[in-house]
């Protein structure tokens, strides 16, 4: 009786209250993990994770608006890098398609443990899982995790966890069609130093901008923009899932500063550039 009383009573709850309560009860009783089922196939994720697996678990998606377009670009087969892959909702989604090879770079030790699994659990015998950083060159670096958002762990000199890092144009992708992935919650400017060759070869590169997680890394979003600028190609800026237009140089360049300008912990986009027709 008292068990279909309280399921009754839960399916009453507004969803997000039914994630609340899920959640303090999870704590109390020491669940550190659990999986989610969605649209992109089961994810185990830390139950602490108050954004990512918190969005997979209740509306059954994440980063569609990313997803597609890589899933489009790889319509015929090739390489996927995912450069901060966290627990793999992208790249794993990617590696369902047929003849798809997918890299996946996470250096955080407990997301590269969910990684891992997912992969396992997904069945996905091509996705090679590298617990690394990126960054303009190889070294160790320091590391600091966010206790409530598993997506924003990052570098930061007083993080206290190393992580090895490396230079992405030191990674053996093949000579086949390329598509990249870059969301390193402010390392951008590091990282597309250290890729550029392997960034200047692939099809589509979709890259978070976000200049307040750069200065948090002690970086100049400068030195993201003349990267990206460098790359050329077709650009369209994708916020909040909406995509822009094609962007030329001139106007690429002015809605870069303008987000430089306008510097808010909460305020980013997602860059999208395809290949030029003579690349």
């Amino acid at each position: 009786m008292f068990t279909r009383l309280a399921k009754a009573a839960l399916q009453r709850l507004p969803l997000n209250f039914k994630y609340e309560v899920f959640y303090q009860f999870s704590r109390v009783l020491g669940v550190e993990a659990f999986v989610a089922r969605g649209n992109q196939g089961p994810f185990l994720g830390a139950t602490g994770d108050r954004a990512i697996m918190r969005t997979y678990l209740l509306e059954r998606a994440w980063s569609m608006d990313i997803v597609e377009p890589l899933q489009q670009a790889l319509a015929q087969g090739g390489t996927f890098l995912d450069v901060g892959a966290n627990v793999g909702l992208v790249s794993l989604s990617v590696a369902r398609l047929p003849g798809v090879q997918v890299v996946a770079l996470e250096p955080d030790e407990e997301n590269f443990a969910y990684l891992s699994a997912n992969a396992a659990l997904q069945g996905r015998s091509n996705v090679r899982c590298l617990k690394q950083a990126a960054w303009s060159e190889a070294r160790v670096l320091q590391f600091a995790q966010n206790p409530y958002n598993a997506g924003d762990h990052h570098i930061a000199s007083s993080g206290g966890r190393a992580v090895q890092a490396v230079a992405l144009d030191s990674l053996d992708l093949g000579s086949g069609p390329l598509v990249v992935k870059i969301d390193t919650q402010g390392a951008e400017p590091e990282v597309m130093k250290g890729g550029m060759q392997t960034l200047q070869r692939a099809a589509l590169v979709i890259v978070e901008f976000w200049p307040w997680g750069m200065q948090r890394m002690g970086l100049d979003p400068a030195d993201a923009v003349r990267s990206v600028l460098a790359l050329g190609g077709s650009v369209r800026a994708i916020h909040h899932g909406q995509f822009g237009p094609p962007l030329n140089a001139s106007e690429l360049a002015a809605l870069l500063d303008d987000e430089v300008r306008q510097l808010t912990e909460y305020r980013s986009i997602d860059l999208m550039i395809s290949c030029p027709a003579t690349r």
